[in-house]
């Protein structure tokens, strides 16, 4: 079976995760591809959607967008899509820093396996609900 691809919190604060898809003007979650229309669709709030990247923390944590992730130096960051100059990817923006760049564009690199998930952009969100 495929993995789930994306993820999404319900305005009941509970995240789902699954196969994304907007249908006039709603998000949803759908827990099988082929189940558009059947119980296993959940309505999610649309600004909390959040792809997965494709890769793990180092505690086995899928990475998705939206998510904020902590390196070995304590350095943490926003991870997002950035899809410029014909080239598309995810990235890391920089929220606190203790030695300097968490992530520099120009090439620095580093291995996602080597990351924290520690939090997520939407905790406020999911929080007042």
């Amino acid at each position: 079976m495929r993995e789930h691809k994306y993820r999404g919190l319900t305005k009941d604060g509970e995240w789902v995760y699954g196969y994304y898809c907007e249908w006039q003007g709603i998000c949803y979650i759908f827990d099988s591809p082929w189940n558009l229309y059947r119980k296993g669709r959940y309505e999610v709030i649309p600004e909390t959607v959040g792809q997965y990247i494709g890769h793990k923390d180092k505690n086995g944590v899928k990475i998705h967008e939206g998510d904020i992730v902590s390196d070995p130096k304590g350095n943490t960051g926003k991870v997002y899509y950035c899809a410029s100059g014909g080239v598309a990817e995810f990235r890391i923006e920089q929220i606190s820093s203790r030695d300097g760049a968490f992530y520099d564009h120009m090439g620095i690199k580093f291995y996602w396996g080597e990351l924290e998930v520690i939090d997520n952009i939407h905790q406020d969100i999911e929080e007042s609900k």
